[in-house]
């Protein structure tokens, strides 16, 4: 099941299902973060070059490449968006989202995602 809700800012009319119920954003969010990420490239704020080193002890694992590294690695800010997408990969979406700042996602959005929840 996926819940949603979507709103209007400007007349404040919403468009939703199950927005009552509470579930976790799973794979949901890779896409706003893959967004919130690429505007702050191209806006000078994120350098998508920028290295950026994974502990292996850190993974939260499930799926992705990234689970199965049993050594540092140091790839750029977009190869971890460019996991994120193609295969998934949790512990690249926690990169992204680690780089990515939560209120800067959108006008709207913010509130739906708790910045300090661990996403798997």
């Amino acid at each position: 099941m996926i819940a949603y809700v979507a709103k209007d800012l400007g007349s404040g009319a919403c468009l939703g299902a199950h927005e009552d119920v509470q579930l976790p954003a799973y794979s949901t969010i890779k896409a706003l973060l893959a967004a919130a990420f690429w505007r702050d490239v191209e806006r000078g704020e994120l350098c998508e070059a920028e290295p950026y080193t994974f502990q292996p002890g850190c993974s939260v694992g499930r799926c992705g490449a990234l689970r199965g590294f049993r050594h540092a690695a140091q790839l750029a800010l977009a190869d971890y968006a460019h996991l994120m997408l193609a295969v998934s990969d949790n512990d690249a979406t926690n990169v992204v989202a680690g780089v990515v700042a939560f209120n800067l996602i959108g006008d709207g959005l913010r509130d739906a995602f708790d910045p300090h929840q661990r996403r798997r």
